[in-house]
């Protein structure tokens, strides 16, 4: 499942390992929820998805030419349901 989400590359992407859940940001990867992993397969499992996730993101940080010292997150910005 991970091998289909790429870091940094849009605002949309999210993806869960275990109950974890991972959003895609252009500027940043949001991480929340919990993961258990456990002496057992499935933890193995879900301990080398985010491994994998994790080195990927890594990697395109470290390809980065210009990466700044820091970036300034905005705010959420609440606007009124268009639909109501």
């Amino acid at each position: 499942m991970t091998l289909e989400f790429v870091p940094f590359a849009n605002e949309s992407d999210v993806i869960r390992i275990g109950a974890v859940e991972i959003e895609n940001r252009l500027d940043r990867i949001s991480i929340t929820g919990t993961l258990e992993l456990t002496k057992d397969q499935n933890g193995l499992a879900l301990a080398k998805e985010l491994q994998q996730l994790i080195k990927r993101t890594i990697q395109l940080l470290e390809a980065e030419k210009k990466l700044p010292q820091s970036v300034a997150i905005k705010p959420v910005m609440k606007v009124k349901n268009p639909f109501l």
